[in-house]
């Protein structure tokens, strides 16, 4: 995710490294779910794939996609030599063997020879789109034309009008400055002292508390870019249309439910809007939308990719679903959407919430439930929430339960799990303002705070730790929490496979880390 004037992939400041992220909207796991909720087809989970990075920075995006995706082929490209190099040791060290990084620029990918890279089935962007200039967004449009496959999806993550737009004069001050945090506290004194730039631009007050709590490696890649520049939906959709793509949502899943993310008098002015890109003009407008996190889908070989009514329902039927570590196991949910709070109603949420605390269930064996025999839309809705709400989401198990069997369980496969805990355990010795640890069931990596990343190290090495024992090797962590910790957050890590179990010799290679 680094930036280039010239190539879409490199930076404007070298000497800084951009900082890590990972982004669960970018894996083949939710990228597929959110094409099947929309009615869409996509290949079977099953079938070889290959996934690629446009601009995938030092690589740990891309590396934990790759640990988190054993069965498929991933590519990182970045046309910064130093950030490809650091990517390529993370790879070595870590262990994870199903990907590569390459040094490229995009223009010249765009020109390469038809053998120079594999066709894809995801190409995905996050974070380059927007900062680079027309030359190089026309680049990787050529690249998706050129290297997607038909019915390949394309994630692609941009700053857009109109809630970017206030962000302009902010960005332009942030560069003059002498310094970045020096243009923040000036933009915070400028905000008290009642400036009609903060005046006629409320949200700018909440953009500000944003960029005071970012690192200083954020806000210089961030925002510094001489090509930095939000785009207008209807712009994007166009162009990616000329590269053979349709529009097919949002992988912000909660953006594709109207009811919960456009203001309820705005809702009407959406019924009858026939063409794509103006409703999503309007949505954008709805909500003051400054990210935009589309899926696009490749359409130009004369296939249908749309789902018919009974292989969709028959596709969502077949998705297991399980609930992340700390997810509520009652209603209300609380959902802080971009138009403000919402609650969401307790009697629909609350036996959903309650049939996944018990385990990992199928949208069949739930569909079955009572507030949802009736109305099995609204359960499609209901898991897009709990999955944008971090509550929730959806597994690489299929759904192996009868109709009327007990709740799905997730035993991963034995090798995902010894690649899993190798990686687990560098990366519990990462350091750095975030941390993630793999959940190989559930084809994810997990956010956790610096102590709980400490934990794992411990329990990676010492399984069946627990209790005081625990708790004497990190002294510095409240018991309570601790306690708390082993009692809700720690049954979920031995489940989808971040730890190992209590009692290692069920599984003889589950332990098998350096």
């Amino acid at each position: 995710m680094t930036r280039d004037t010239s190539a879409g992939a490199g930076t404007a400041h070298p000497a800084i490294a951009y900082p890590d992220f990972f982004h669960r909207e970018m894996t083949p796991t939710w990228l597929r779910a959110a094409t099947i909720a929309l009615g869409r087809r996509t290949a079977p989970a099953t079938d070889p794939y290959v996934w690629m990075e446009l601009g995938c920075g030092a690589g740990m995006g891309a590396l934990l996609t790759a640990a988190a995706h054993p069965d498929g082929r991933f590519i990182g490209v970045d046309i910064d030599p130093q950030h490809v190099a650091v990517a390529r040791e993370r790879a070595a060290a870590s262990g994870v063997d199903n990907i590569e990084f390459l040094h490229a620029d995009v223009a010249d990918m765009a020109r390469a020879t038809e053998d120079a890279y594999p066709r894809c089935d995801f190409i995905v962007l996050h974070g380059v789109y927007a900062w680079v200039t027309p030359d190089t967004r026309a680049a990787i449009r050529q690249v998706i034309h050129r290297w997607l496959k038909p019915g390949g999806l394309v994630y692609l993550a941009y700053m857009s009008h109109p809630g970017a737009s206030g962000l302009a004069a902010a960005q332009r001050l942030l560069r003059l400055s002498a310094g970045l945090r020096q243009g923040v506290a000036l933009l915070r004194q400028l905000e008290k002292s009642g400036a009609g730039y903060f005046v006629a631009t409320p949200d700018m007050a909440r953009q500000l508390a944003h960029l005071e709590h970012e690192d200083d490696a954020y806000l210089a890649h961030e925002f510094t870019s001489a090509d930095w520049q939000p785009l207008h939906v209807a712009d994007v959709m166009q162009d990616l249309g000329k590269s053979g793509c349709t529009y097919v949502g949002s992988a912000t899943l909660i953006e594709n439910i109207d009811a919960i993310s456009i203001p309820a008098r705005v809702q009407p002015l959406l019924r009858d809007v026939r063409d794509p890109a103006m409703a999503e003009t309007l949505r954008d407008l709805a909500r003051n939308q400054s990210l935009r996190r589309d899926i696009y889908q490749r359409t130009d070989d004369g296939q249908d990719h749309r789902l018919s009514a009974d292989a969709h329902r028959a596709n969502l039927l077949a998705q297991a679903i399980a609930a992340l570590p700390g997810a509520p196991v009652r209603g209300p949910l609380q959902l802080d959407t971009r138009i403000g709070a919402i609650e969401a109603p307790d009697a629909w949420f609350t036996p959903l919430l309650q049939a996944l605390s018990r385990g990992p269930a199928t949208y069949a064996s739930i569909a079955r439930l009572a507030p949802y025999s009736t109305q099995p839309g609204f359960l499609n809705q209901a898991f897009l929430t709990l999955f944008w709400a971090g509550c929730a989401h959806p597994t690489r198990t299929a759904a192996h339960t009868g109709p009327n069997g007990p709740p799905l369980t997730l035993p991963p496969d034995p090798t995902d799990l010894t690649t899993a805990r190798r990686v687990n355990a560098w990366l519990s010795q990462q350091q750095g303002p975030r941390r993630w640890l793999l959940a190989p069931a559930l084809a994810t990596a997990l956010e956790v705070p610096a102590w709980q990343a400490a934990v794992a190290s411990t329990l990676l090495r010492q399984p069946t730790l627990r209790g005081a024992a625990l708790a004497s090797r990190h002294p510095a962590i409240d018991p309570a929490t601790l306690a708390a910790f082993e009692a809700t957050v720690l049954p979920r890590w031995i489940q989808y496979g971040v730890v190992p179990t209590e009692h290692p010799s069920s599984h003889a290679t589950e332990n098998a880390v350096p």
